[in-house]
């Protein structure tokens, strides 16, 4: 859900036969898609962990729309539990969108201008919506 969660989502495959822990993150990326849709068509894409390459063990994409930045994280296979996303705005709050019940599977933290994150398994992704302060533009 995550690789098109912050472009245009569109579903193929099997869907009638996933089981209904993976149909609820469907839904549940569908609703989060349609809540920031509006901001995403006007948003300006960021690379703050640099332009990723096909092996790398995390990365991550994000839109910067206004004083909202939306940050998709990925950990693809890593001896790694953890990644961090430094700013170069200043940020006071940080949550995370998608999955929108968080999970003992990963954790995050917000320390100054920088997004710290956990996951403990490999092959997962985290949507998380930054704020920054009205005058780091």
């Amino acid at each position: 859900m995550i690789n098109t969660m912050l472009f245009r989502i569109h579903q193929s495959g099997h869907l009638a036969d996933l089981n209904d822990i993976r149909l609820q993150l469907v839904k549940e990326g569908i609703t989060v898609y349609k809540e920031i849709r509006a901001d995403i068509v006007v948003g300006d894409p960021a690379w703050y962990t640099g332009i990723p390459l096909i092996d790398d063990d995390w990365f991550s994409y994000s839109m910067e729309t206004g004083d909202t930045i939306y940050v998709a994280i990925w950990r693809t296979i890593s001896a790694q539990d953890s990644f961090v996303v430094n700013f170069p705005y200043n940020v006071n709050k940080a949550n995370q969108i998608y999955p929108i019940t968080e999970d003992n599977q990963s954790q995050y933290t917000l320390n100054g201008n920088s997004l710290s994150v956990n996951f403990k398994d490999n092959k997962m992704a985290r949507l998380y919506k930054i704020e920054r302060t009205s005058n780091s533009h």
